[in-house]
């Protein structure tokens, strides 16, 4: 089984395709990741200076209680959509880069695969000249 050098070249420019499919997606989930987690860290630290706002100007005890109740049922449902949405993003990202490596690994086995059977095809002529 000799491999031509043309062969190994498009066999390696396509593994380098395949690369840089993935890295590139990864990269896209990566930034939506961090804008993500940035944009819910910016929320939870205004949501917090507002509340130490209305607890300065809160005048009974019962406020005060009320106010730490609503912000502590506030800050979980953020933490559980924002923690949602990056879970989806990760899931997402995940299905990317498998799906452009498949994508990839399929492509390169049906070439392998044509011309392992071109190959093949034209290994009785080769039998029939050895014998």
């Amino acid at each position: 089984m000799l491999i031509n050098s043309e062969e190994i070249k498009t066999l390696g420019l396509s593994q380098v395709d395949v690369l840089t499919a993935a890295a590139t997606s990864t990269a896209k989930g990566l930034l939506a990741i961090t804008t993500e987690a940035t944009g819910y860290s910016k929320k939870s630290v205004e949501n917090g200076f507002a509340l130490w706002e209305s607890l300065l100007h809160a005048r009974k005890p019962d406020e005060i209680v009320q106010l730490q109740s609503d912000f502590g049922k506030t800050a979980y449902d953020d933490f559980i959509a924002g923690a949602t949405k990056i879970s989806n993003i990760y899931a997402d990202l995940a299905k990317e880069a498998f799906s452009s490596s498949k994508a990839g690994l399929n492509a390169q086995s049906s070439d392998a695969s044509s011309s392992s059977a071109s190959k093949r095809a034209s290994t009785p002529k080769l039998d029939a000249i050895a014998q």
